[in-house]
């Protein structure tokens, strides 16, 4: 049985960025950084994309629903960036492993 959903985007993710030596712990960590990085981009292009949207008066929840659509951006960008959605982190690691490389 196929993985599908979320599992599905997390096993495509794991195989877009390439582990070439599994057990450096440098590898590892660039890994996680490009990732984080990741996340924080999505994250600061859904907030960018929530100020374009108007908010009515007769919706509007005050401070409680931006606290809420804060911590909502937050858990989508970090769902997104682990499902390799946007392929940033698996660009940004190739680019930064071969920068290392010609050292």
């Amino acid at each position: 049985m196929e993985p599908t959903g979320l599992d599905h985007m997390k096993a495509l993710a794991d195989q877009s960025i390439p582990k070439k030596t599994a057990g450096s712990r440098k590898d590892e960590a660039l890994r996680k950084a490009c990732k984080e990085f990741e996340s924080v981009f999505t994250h600061e292009l859904l907030k960018s994309m929530r100020r374009t949207i108007e908010k009515c008066d007769l919706f509007h929840g005050g401070q409680g629903e931006e606290i809420y659509e804060s911590l909502l951006d937050m858990e989508l960008s970090k769902t997104l960036s682990d499902g390799g959605a946007n392929g940033i982190a698996a660009q940004l690691y190739e680019q930064l492993k071969s920068l290392e490389g010609a050292k």
